[in-house]
Parts: structure tokens; C-alpha cells; sequence
């Protein structure tokens, strides 16, 4: 057993003594004395030991603890908000049972986490898991087409298993959201698609990155915020069913062709309907993302339907990213075309009032598009 699984049974079995037993009694310094000498083997392992908590899937650093799947304690961190832990050397006995003692109160609904905040002690952080990255500021070596491989290792998973793992999209995302908060001041670092660079990943992203900044732009929670994201970011999680002589096809599709391409909606809200309650507004939208307003388009509905708001914004971004992005049989579009488009299908394809947020977005936030995405164009 890992020293990291080691120290999340010492956590826990501290958490129980809390309500159990007074300060003074000796299985609660016992408890306490176990979990700071775990902790202290565990920083001889690691300088910064970060741990991500989802309702099924404990992560430590970057990759799932597969002993822990499953566990009771990660599903009630996350339902009160408590999604990351993040310990650093000089954590000293005190601090360590003045954390535990708070972390107990959190449990037990005696105090609340504000959504979207962040706890902290001396060498130890906890919280929403948006909001770590976002609080560091400063520089950032990450790059992102090194990040687009993550996304690609979230479909090349789904593919092999057919179901999407929570924490590679956790994983994903929170490369994403650390992208876009790298520096002091919030950017949106769209990844222009280059030879050599697989298309789908580098989509999945960019869409999921203009979601972001449409949640922020339109002021919404934290937690809309995370949750459209994902749905951007899986929204063509069907297309793994799809061949890769029609998915890389250089010239236009024929009917046969394009009837295959439709069916990745359907099969890719059965995937994520597959892969836990979580991802079912992600099912949602990749369901809906080919809808007009009035339920045309495909897949086919046996009772027409106005597509959920969220879809509506997943095909939005989808759609500029598609015409901004170079492909094998079609070449970027000049932005004055793109506005054509989106203004041209307001009020039928598309909402008309989200189409003139999206504009008024990138209008307002040219200079955060760092890849020069609206090149200062007038959009108006």
C-alpha cells in the first residue's frame, strides 16, 4: 500500500476519534501522532503532497489511487466542498490537530465552506479545487499542447473502457483553469492547431477554454462554472466510435460518411450516461450540441424540443472554434465571417441573446485572448 493511501487511512481514522474521545485522551493523541508522522513521510516522498477528492476517485498528484475507489470519506469532502488538499514542510502538531479538529466541523455540518473558497493553516491548504490555481498568480511553464495530451488520454480511456474516468476530466479541467489563471490576470490561451497535432484534443480544449470565459463573463458560480466547462470539454466524446479514415477524411464527406458522423451525439451521451451521475449534464450536451433552437438538426427527436441552455453555449463555442481553426478541408475563417455566422443563425440555430454575449466577450476581452484569437478586429 502507497505511503499516500497510508496517510488517507490515518486521516480518517483521526476524523473518527474527533467525536469520539476529549483532547487528552490517549487514542486521540495517539491517532494524531499517526497521522503526523504519516504526513512527514509522506513530504520525504513528495515537497508538495496535493490530494483531489471527487465522489468515487481520490487523485494524489495526477494519478487515481485505485485502492481508494470507491470511498466513503472522499464522497463526503466533496459533497461539502472540501475537493483539494495540499500539504507543504513545517506543519507542526498543533497546526495538524487545529486542521483535523476543523475538517471534523466541516464533516459534521458545523461549519460551512464558502463555495468556491479556500481553507488554510500553516503548510496546509483545502478547498474548492477551481480555486488553487487560480490564487497562486505569477508565471506558468505549462504547455499546453502537453495539456491537450491529457485530453487526448481522456479519450483514448473512453474509448478503451467506454466511459469517461471523473479524474482524468478533473484532470484535464484543472489544466485548463491553471491556463487561464497562470498570471495575475485572467487569459483565455486558445491553442492554434498545428501539423503534427492531433485536431480532437486541442477542440476539446479550446472549446472548453471559451466555456470558461463565457461562464466568467456572464458572472456565473464557481461550480456553473466548472460544470459547462466539462460539458464543453466532453461534448464530442462520441466521436471515439467514429473511424479514423472518416474522423481524418482530407476532402468532403460523402452521405455514408456524414451519416456515421451523425450518430456521435447518441453515442456520446451513452458513454457519459455510462460513466456516473456526475457527467449527466455533460450527457446532456453531448446530446443536444447539432440542435437548433426549434429541435431541428440531429440527432432526430420524435418531439421537437428547445436544446438546455447549456448545450446552447457548448455548440456556440464549438462552432467558433470550428471556424477559427484550420483543418484539412477547410482553412480558418476571417473573423468578420465567423460574426456573420453566429449573428446570421441568432434567433434560429442559436439564441440570439447568447450570441450577442458571445460577441460582446470577445469584443470586451480581446487583449485576454492570448494566441491574438479576434486579432483586435472591430465585431461590432
Amino acid at each position: 500500500m502507497s505511503l499516500a493511501v497510508d496517510f488517507l487511512h490515518a486521516l480518517a481514522q483521526a476524523l473518527s476519534t474527533i467525536g469520539l474521545y476529549s483532547d487528552e485522551h490517549p487514542a486521540r493523541v495517539s491517532a494524531l501522532e499517526h497521522l503526523l508522522e504519516m504526513l512527514e513521510a509522506l513530504l520525504a516522498e513528495n515537497r508538495t503532497p496535493t490530494f483531489t477528492f471527487f465522489k468515487e476517485e481520490v487523485v494524489y498528484l495526477e494519478a487515481p489511487l485505485r485502492e481508494l475507489k470507491g470511498w466513503g470519506l472522499s464522497k463526503r469532502l466533496s459533497e461539502c466542498g472540501i475537493e483539494r488538499m495540499e500539504f507543504t514542510a513545517g506543519i507542526s502538531a498543533d497546526t495538524l490537530g487545529a486542521f483535523i479538529v476543523d475538517l471534523h466541523l466541516y464533516l459534521i455540518d458545523k461549519k460551512n465552506l464558502e463555495e468556491g473558497s479556500i481553507d488554510t493553516f500553516t503548510g496546509i491548504r483545502f478547498g474548492s479545487v477551481s480555486l488553487f490555481d487560480d490564487s497562486s498568480g505569477g508565471e506558468t511553464d505549462l504547455d499546453l499542447y502537453e495539456q491537450a495530451g491529457k485530453a487526448a488520454d481522456l479519450f483514448a480511456e473512453a474509448r478503451k473502457k467506454g466511459q469517461v474516468s471523473s479524474a482524468y476530466s478533473r484532470s484535464v479541467l484543472d489544466s485548463i483553469w491553471a491556463a487561464m489563471h497562470a498570471d495575475e490576470e485572467f487569459s483565455i490561451p486558445l491553442v492554434p492547431v498545428e501539423a503534427g497535432n492531433e485536431l480532437a484534443p486541442i477542440r476539446s480544449m479550446n472549446t472548453a477554454m471559451l466555456a470558461v470565459a463565457f461562464g466568467r463573463y456572464m458572472k456565473l458560480k464557481g461550480s456553473e462554472i466548472r460544470m459547462l466547462a466539462e460539458a464543453a470539454l466532453l461534448h464530442d466524446i462520441g466521436k471515439i466510435i467514429i473511424p479514423d479514415e472518416i474522423l481524418n477524411d482530407t476532402g468532403r464527406l460523402d452521405p455514408e460518411g456524414w451519416k456515421i458522423i451523425r450518430k456521435h451525439p447518441i453515442a456520446g451521451a451513452k458513454i457519459l450516461m455510462r460513466s456516473g451521475e456526475r457527467f449527466e449534464m455533460a450527457a446532456v450536451a453531448a446530446y443536444e450540441h447539432h440542435l437548433d433552437l426549434d429541435g431541428s438538426g440531429y440527432p432526430t427527436l420524435t418531439y421537437p424540443r428547445q436544446p438546455h441552455r447549456v448545450s446552447q453555449v457548448v455548440r456556440l463555442c464549438d462552432v467558433y472554434d470550428a471556424m477559427r481553426t484550420t483543418r484539412s478541408y477547410e482553412r480558418e475563417q476571417p473573423m468578420g465571417r465567423i460574426m456573420e455566422v453566429l449573428r446570421g443563425g441568432a434567433g434560429q440555430k442559436f439564441s440570439g441573446e447568447l450570441v450577442e454575449h458571445f460577441i460582446s466577450m470577445l469584443r470586451d476581452w480581446d487583449s485576454k485572448f492570448t494566441r491574438g484569437d479576434t486579432g483586435g478586429i472591430e465585431l461590432i
